[in-house]
């Protein structure tokens, strides 16, 4: 549903507008799994490629006499390969059970204290968050959102994942704004 003001004979009125959301939320879980999918076989395939390779050098080796030393390096690649296979589904298991938001009461002033928040054309809450960072890389911007995605060395790729979901739960929604004083810049709307 959609909210907006208006005056009619000089009195303030609302118009209010149901606008089917079906094809456009099939469409966005659509492409959601889609994304998924494909970090999921990605990160899988970086790990089970080099791990089926060494396995075949590792049986090759282990039939050569005084192959001992490479066979245990073979070995050891395949044990640090699987460990950090482990780590990707461990992660992907806590986010896939991160827990449903709990709403609560929140002292309204002392929230606008801290952030500043205002409300757009329809009616809902916004309230934008920046940081003074080096931002979003261009063209990285619908990518920031994917499970597992990190524009950052070492980084895990939940984090926004998680806000995503936190927001959602809240019945709102998150999308990120390029700031033209640089930085990373997002919108909550409720």
């Amino acid at each position: 549903m959609r909210r907006q003001s208006l005056a009619v004979d000089g009195q303030a009125q609302s118009l209010l507008a149901l606008v089917p959301l079906e094809s456009e939320l099939e469409a966005e879980s659509l492409l959601a799994w889609q994304q998924l999918v494909q970090v999921l076989t990605h990160e899988i395939m970086n790990s089970l490629t080099p791990i089926r390779s060494l396995s075949q050098t590792a049986l090759a080796l282990s039939e050569e006499p005084g192959a001992e030393a490479q066979l245990r390096s073979a070995l050891d690649a395949i044990a640090r390969r699987a460990e950090s296979l482990a780590g990707f589904v461990g992660t992907c298991r806590r986010v896939s059970q991160w827990p449903a938001p709990v709403l609560a009461p929140v002292d309204v002033r002392a929230l606008f204290a801290r952030v500043q928040a205002r409300q757009s054309r329809g009616g809902r809450l916004q309230i934008g968050v920046r940081d003074d960072g080096p931002g979003v890389p261009p063209g990285l911007e619908r990518q920031i959102f994917l499970p597992f995605f990190s524009a950052r060395e070492g980084g895990q790729g939940i984090g926004l994942t998680v806000v995503r979901q936190l927001v959602n739960g809240m019945g709102g929604r998150v999308r990120h704004v390029r700031p033209l004083e640089g930085g990373a810049a997002f919108v909550l709307s409720f």
